[in-house]
């Protein structure tokens, strides 16, 4: 069921899980870092207005060029909401080509579990758990 849809992303839930998923679609490319920041935020805002503690985030289709300070600007500003709001586990859907680049983060002090998958089943399933 879509929730939001805006013309860079959209956010759905899906009815028989407690999963709160993100997209981006194909104008995203076009956007500026406070577009991009004000997409994660909404997110972070849907996931708490759902209550949502497991989050799927599609980066499949993903063209925007992050800036050098996003994974500070993440860990400082993003992350400390999803881990108030007591999100469970995240994953993120990518394109195969980019795989080898990622490693999954193991839950730590608090915090969720990330895992990185190509196919949407597997990762819901991972979600599902």
């Amino acid at each position: 069921m879509k929730i939001y849809e805006h013309p860079y992303y959209g956010v759905k839930k899906n009815p028989n899980e407690q999963v709160l998923s993100f997209y981006w679609n194909e104008a995203h490319s076009e956007m500026s870092y406070e577009d991009f920041k004000e997409a994660c935020c909404n997110y972070a805002g849907y996931a708490f207005e759902y209550q949502a503690k497991r989050l799927l985030i599609d980066t499949s289709n993903f063209q925007f060029q992050m800036p050098a300070d996003f994974e500070q600007w993440r860990d400082d500003h993003h992350y400390p909401r999803l881990w108030k709001l007591g999100v469970e586990k995240m994953a993120f859907l990518m394109p195969e080509s980019v795989m080898a680049f990622v490693e999954d983060k193991a839950a730590e002090f608090g915090k969720f579990p990330v895992r990185y998958f190509v196919q949407e089943g597997e990762a819901m399933e991972w979600l599902g758990e």
